[in-house]
C-alpha cells in the first residue's frame, strides 16, 4: 500500500469496531452480550444468539471494506499517488489510536465514572418493571387468560426521573 500510516490506523480502528479484544470495541460489545445472557428481561438465548450474530456479521463486513479500501485493486488512477498522512494529520490521530488500547486494556476507570448512573437506571427500570408485573397480577382479565396479551397500564401522569450528577 501506498500510504502505510493511514492504512495501519484504519486497520487498528477497524479491528477495534469489530470489537477485537484488547481495544475500546471489545469492552463494550462483550459487556452487552453479557449482560443480555444474564438478563432476566430477555428470556430467549435464541435471541441473544441472534444478536451476535449481528456482530459477526459486523466484522466481516468491516474486514471486507478494509481490504477493498486498503489492499484491493485501484480502480482509480488519482489514488495512485494518495498522500499519506502528514504531521498534523499524525498528530490528531495518534491519541485516539492510543486511546482505543487503554479504553481496552483498563476500562475499569471509566466503568467507575458510569457505574452510579447505570445502578440508578437498572434500580428505575426494575421498581418500573415490578410496578407493571404486580399491576398485571391484579388485573383480572390478564392474569386469568394467559393467551392475551398484556395490556400496557394505563397512563396516569407524567414520570420524571432525577439522574443524579457525577463528581468528576
Amino acid at each position: 500500500t501506498s500510504v502505510p500510516v493511514l492504512t495501519t490506523f484504519m486497520v487498528i480502528s477497524v479491528l477495534a469496531s469489530a470489537g477485537l479484544p484488547g481495544l475500546n470495541g471489545f469492552v463494550g460489545e462483550f459487556l452487552i452480550l453479557l449482560g443480555s445472557f444474564k438478563s432476566t428481561v430477555i428470556d430467549s438465548p435464541i435471541l441473544v444468539a441472534f444478536a451476535t450474530s449481528g456482530v459477526i456479521l459486523a466484522a466481516m463486513y468491516l474486514l471486507h471494506m478494509l481490504y477493498r479500501t486498503f489492499f484491493g485493486e485501484l480502480t482509480h488512477e488519482a489514488n495512485v499517488q494518495m498522500p499519506d498522512l502528514n504531521a498534523r494529520e499524525f498528530v490528531l490521530m495518534a491519541p485516539l489510536i492510543v486511546l482505543m488500547f487503554v479504553l481496552g486494556f483498563f476500562p475499569n476507570p471509566f466503568l467507575r465514572q458510569t457505574a452510579p448512573t447505570t445502578e440508578f437506571l437498572l434500580e428505575t427500570v426494575e421498581e418500573k418493571r415490578a410496578a407493571v408485573e404486580v399491576q398485571a397480577a391484579d388485573d383480572p382479565v390478564t392474569a386469568d387468560d394467559s393467551s392475551k396479551v398484556p395490556v400496557a397500564p394505563p397512563e396516569t401522569e407524567e414520570v420524571s426521573v432525577d439522574v443524579p450528577e457525577i463528581a468528576p
